[in-house]
């Protein structure tokens, strides 16, 4: 069961990403509305088991009974001959010997319910052709009576119906027992096969085909077959209904079908079409006999021309559950308040929609799946199907009340759909998406030593489905059992199947190897020298064989050795004159495998040739590191410096010495650097000074190129190349290593901070650095590089070489601290960042030295205007980032490094912020505020505007009753704190209000009592320990805290700030070692914070302070109270 949340619209649109499955639900779609009369079909066949005796009666012989004996045929040959010889029957067989015919004229049937069997089959072949039984009016009419012997039989031929107006040929077989005769009828390229002589003896089988097609009768081969010939004739003077009628729905069906196939796999193509049925039929007894009308019709046409393409029809029903809120459309209410009409309720809202699709059946009836994954928005035919089946009347309903406003409703529709799938998806249509996989698991799980029907069936539908990306989970399942079982062909089968002769590894080792312990090598040679010659990889079959090889030396079975070890060395041979594998990727692993196999000469001779011949230059000299390894011990020395000499004079001339000379040419040209770096390195290991005489002089040429050049030229090629190359350099090459970083060090400090050079970044800080560490020439930072940024660096370009300095220093060993100072000094007076702010602070913080401390702290605390308003704004904000970046590196604030600090600090806030102290006067009005308690919007409104704005003026427009209940609060708690008066409603439709004017007295107040908390978070922001705290202010310890103590009040009142923002300072010290709990502290409001005004519920009249509404309480829902209005 899939759950479907969606609005009808959304499950109904069309989206774009869906076009290739809606392409082929509308074109279906259309043809099945175009083709409501056609069902795609030229002949009918149908077996009755139980079929009414004719009583069949002929002039001249009588009644005869069936089953027919061979007796009563002798008398009908007899009779049918007498009957040619005075020239009343016919003989018009197609092979007169064989065949003898009565005219309908000597024949009549004297069992009346013959009659209504005929018309009954006559109607059920008339719906097969899609004639309709009212328009056309068809009759039948007898033409003759047949009796065919062995040896019957009738060449392919066109069968054109006699009569004027007929339609069709309906012919009925008789109960006689006998054996062949099979009928095979086409049109165009339609053909269908009938076998009729299963069960002859007992059944009456009917057959009828359309005019103008070609019949084509088996021999007879034992028996009577006995017949009677009806021709289906259209009496109304309408055209009469023809084949041709219905081709041209037929070829666009086809061809649609056609196009499902072809694009089989792709994630747009649907795996099957669910379409919804006009009419609803009983689910338990579902098949295609159960349907009627234009449903019977549309099935089967899908059906008949399906088949013709390997696509199935099956049937199911849909359920649709919808929940929501319901209302009754009419109610009436008696003495007892019982509800009529319970048929009107409708879905306000839907909250919940569920869809089915169960029990999906073929079309005679027998089960498939019980339940089925759909996404109608997809498969689904009408395109807003589900908004088609909810706009009618539902199958199921119910509903309950929730309280006495709201229903609770349950509806729920059942409709009847076709639907149709190719032949490749029925299997993850029974099974689920996951089907076919857990298929192959389930067979892996397979232990028996013979396989069941079901696992060969089940093997066989695996096979059948494989594509590419299974076959690593086919091979695996079904290799296994065919080992198992010891089935040689289809392990054979399975590896053509799933293409595994592609490659080797597709095949697996550990596969191979038990197939070989099973089979033996030689029934498996083929197909193993087959997938060698396929691999396209030189290093999987040359590693296969050298495994191979190994794993049948462990088998200790001179026999196996003497076939399999010649085989394994002439197929290495084959593939090492024959390389064709991709050396880009394969180079390093190739020459590894052929130094492994112990032949140096062959990778002289054919390996490296190869690799040279069809490889890059990039690979070719990667080839000169790998020969400068330890992996190449077992090569001599001369023929591994031939090999290197030849890889090195190979790529000499195609060497790049300025592959990057600007920035947005490093991703296009990496390859062109790392040759670069790769030839100088192999130069200088290979010590070739040939080709090094004229590698140093062209990197030092910066001939020609602009400053921009230059800084990108440094960055990206010559610090790496210095870093790189510096490393592998012996003292031979230490002369021209410290040239070359001397040379670039220069020319890139001269385009430092030139207009067009980009912005200084930290990984060309960091390069620079690692190549002055790695060519040994660290003078240069005192002689070149320093002076020059303190002399001409801005501010970031001085950070990133401190954070470079710092990150370097495993490389360039300890950095004097007063290379750091003077650098830091210098950074402080150029940058632009604020040198309280938290950042700033946790930067100086990181360096861990106290001079850079003082540095920083100093000149903040020794402004020239040192007053309350620098306090609050730049003193303030220094301690809070002082503190979090101590937090952050987990330093304490006792150390002598910040303890000054964070002690100036709250004394000049103790000094500048907390004087003057108002009275205990000024406190009155928020002592009585404090006991406001009522939470109502209102109440909270005109408190958080006395407490916490700066507005003089507040305006509540909130209706009579929340006027009073205000105005009740502020007379009693706000008398000493604002005046106030009442607002009548105005003629525009503004309710009664209430206008509050605050007392300007109590602001110096409320500022104090905002300035006291922020105080106290500073302190607490230092430390929470009262010892700690003590150490870090020292003696002015007592002075602080007195100062951030609350004025005393009055013994009725517990606070002179709101409830959120209470201090408690009951005592210095609440517990030994513990700082006091001075605060809980709690943002203010922020000023101007917006009021509200506006209408509320009523409440009740006469509340002298009428609280908040209050809030219904929501009715218990009792399954007991659920109303079942099913019908």
């Amino acid at each position: 069961m899939l759950r479907d949340d969606s609005s009808d619209d959304e499950i109904n649109a069309v989206e774009p990403g869906q076009s290739e499955s809606s392409s082929i639900c509308r074109s279906l779609a259309q043809i099945l509305e175009e083709g409501q009369n056609v069902t795609g079909a030229f002949s009918y066949m149908r077996t009755h088991p139980v079929a009414p005796n004719p009583g069949l009666h002929v002039n001249g012989l009588g009644t005869l009974g069936l089953p027919l004996s061979l007796r009563e045929a002798a008398a009908i040959k007899a009779c049918a001959q007498f009957a040619a010889s005075s020239s009343t029957p016919e003989d018009a067989s197609a092979s007169g010997r064989h065949c003898w015919e009565i005219s309908a004229n000597n024949v009549r049937f004297e069992n009346g319910g013959w009659t209504a069997f005929i018309d009954d089959t006559i109607r059920q072949v008339c719906q097969a052709f899609a004639v309709d039984y009212k328009t056309s009016a068809p009759r039948s009419v007898l033409s003759k009576l047949a009796l065919c012997e062995p040896g019957f039989s009738s060449p392919a031929s066109v069968v054109h119906t006699s009569g004027s107006g007929a339609i069709a040929t309906v012919v009925v077989v008789l109960p006689s027992k006998f054996t062949g005769g099979e009928i095979r009828l086409a049109h165009g390229d339609r053909e269908e096969i009938y076998d009729c002589s299963s069960d002859s003896l007992a059944n009456t089988t009917v057959l009828a085909w359309f005019g103008d097609c070609t019949r084509e009768i088996q021999p007879l081969t034992e028996g009577f077959q006995l017949t009677l010939h009806y021709e289906l004739l259209h009496t109304n003077e309408v055209t009469p209904p023809s084949l041709f009628d219905q081709d041209q729905t037929v070829s666009r069906l086809r061809d649609l079908f056609s196009t499902w196939n072809s694009e089989k796999g792709t994630t747009d193509t649907p795996r099957k079409v669910v379409y919804l049925l006009k009419d609803k039929y009983t689910r338990d007894q579902l098949a295609h006999a159960s349907l009627s009308g234009t449903d019977a019709r549309h099935v089967s046409l899908l059906n008949n021309v399906g088949k013709l393409h390997e696509f199935r029809v099956g049937l199911a029903t849909l359920v649709c559950t919808e929940r929501g809120a319901g209302e009754l459309q009419r109610e009436y209410y008696g003495d007892e308040d019982w509800i009529e009409g319970a048929n009107d309720v409708t879905m306000v809202e839907v909250d919940d929609r569920e869809i089915e699709i169960i029990r999906l059946v073929s079309l005679d009836g027998r089960l498939i799946c019980t339940s089925l994954e759909h996404d109608l928005k997809r498969e689904g035919i009408p395109t807003r199907m589900i908004k088609l089946i909810t706009s009618e009347r539902p199958d199921k309903q119910m509903y309950a009340y929730q309280n006495s406003e709201h229903m609770s409703y349950k509806r729920v529709f059942y409709r009847t759909v076709a639907v149709l799938w190719p032949q490749w998806a029925e299997f993850e249509l029974v099974h689920g998406p996951g089907g076919f996989l857990d298929a192959c698991k389930r067979l892996r799980a397979c232990n028996t030593a013979q396989p069941t029907a079901e696992d060969a069936e089940l093997v066989e539908a695996i096979l059948a489905r494989t594509e590419p990306s299974t076959s690593d989970a086919v091979m695996s399942s079904v290799c296994k059992v065919a080992l198992m079982w010891g089935d040689l062909p289809l392990w054979l089968r399975t590896v053509k199947a799933c293409n595994a002769e592609r490659y080797i590894s597709a095949m697996e080792e550990k596969n191979i190897h038990r197939a070989v312990s099973a089979f033996g090598f030689q029934p498996l040679q083929e197909c193993l020298q087959q997938a060698l010659q396929r691999d396209p990889s030189d290093v999987d079959t040359l590693q296969f064989l050298e495994d191979f090889r190994d794993w049948v030396s462990e088998q200790e079975s001179s026999e196996l050795s003497a076939i399999v070890v010649p085989w394994i060395a002439a197929r290495r041979k084959e593939r090492i004159d024959g390389l064709k594998g991709p050396a880009e990727v394969e180079y390093e692993a190739l020459v590894e495998l052929v130094l492994q196999h112990g032949d140096p000469e062959e990778l002289e001779r054919k390996v490296l040739p190869y690799i040279i011949s069809s490889a890059s230059d990039l690979v070719i000299v990667k080839c000169v590191e790998l020969l400068s390894g330890e992996r190449c011990n077992s090569v001599t020395v001369g023929a591994c410096t031939r090999m290197i000499g030849e890889l090195l004079t190979t790529v000499s001339s195609k060497v790049d010495y300025r592959p990057l000379l600007n920035s947005l040419q490093v991703l296009d040209n990496e390859d062109r650097l790392e040759l670069l770096q790769l030839y100088i390195k192999g130069c200088v290991v290979a010590k070739r000074n040939d080709l090094l005489s004229d590698v140093w002089p062209r990197l030092k040429d910066f001939a020609g190129l602009s400053n921009s050049e230059i800084s990108s030229h440094t960055e990206y090629t010559l610090f790496p190349l210095i870093s790189d190359v510096a490393e592998a350099a012996s003292d031979v090459y230490a002369s021209e290593v410290s040239s070359l970083i001397e040379t670039t060090v220069s020319h890139w400090l001269d385009t430092l901070g030139t207009p067009d050079v980009p912005k200084l970044a930290e990984n060309m800080v960091l390069v620079m650095l690692e190549a002055i560490s790695a060519s040994k020439q660290t003078s240069l930072l005192d002689t070149r590089i320093i002076p020059k940024f303190e002399a001409e660096a801005n501010d970031k370009q001085l950070r990133l070489l401190l954070d470079g300095l710092r990150a370097s220093r495993s490389i360039l060993g300890p950095i004097p601290d007063t290379v750091t100072l003077s650098l830091l000094k210098k950074w402080f007076a150029t940058t632009q960042q604020p040198l309280n702010s938290t950042e700033a602070v946790a930067y100086i913080v990181s360096f861990d030295m106290p001079e850079a401390c003082s540095l920083l702290f100093q000149p903040l605390l020794n402004p020239p205007v040192l007053d309350k308003s620098y306090v609050q704004t730049q003193l303030a904000i220094l301690l809070r980032s002082i503190c979090s970046s101590l937090a952050t590196h987990k330093l304490s604030a006792k150390s002598p490094n910040f303890a000054p600090t964070l002690r100036a600090i709250m004394r000049h806030w103790t000094e500048k912020v907390m004087v003057p102290r108002p009275t205990e006067e000024a406190f009155r009005p928020l002592t009585a505020l404090a006991d406001w308690k009522c939470s109502c919007k209102h109440c909270k409104a005109a408190r958080d505007f006395l407490l916490h704005t700066s507005e003089e003026v507040w305006t509540g427009r909130i209706g009579k009753q929340n006027r009073d209940h205000v105005v009740a609060h502020l007379g009693k708690h706000a008398r000493f704190a604002a005046d106030w008066k009442a607002l009548q409603s105005r003629g525009n439709g503004e309710p009664h209000g209430v206008e509050v004017r605050k007392d300007g007295r109590i602001a110096d107040a409320l500022q104090w009592s905002r300035n006291r908390l922020i105080g106290l978070e500073l302190l607490k922001a230092i430390s929470q320990d009262e010892a700690e705290l003590q150490t870090v202010l020292e003696e002015d310890y007592p002075t602080i805290l007195a100062s951030l103590q609350e004025p005393n009040a009055p013994a009725s009142t517990a606070s002179t700030v709101p409830r959120a923002q209470t201090v408690r300072v009951a005592q210095t010290v609440t517990a030994p070692g513990m700082l006091p709990d001075v605060y809980m502290f709690c943002e203010p409001k922020p000023q101007g914070a917006p009021s509200r005004s506006g209408e509320q519920r009523g409440v009740r009249q006469g509340d002298a302070i009428a609280g908040p509404p209050a809030k219904r309480r929501k009715t218990t829902y009792d399954e007991k109270d659920v109303i079942d209005i099913s019908y």
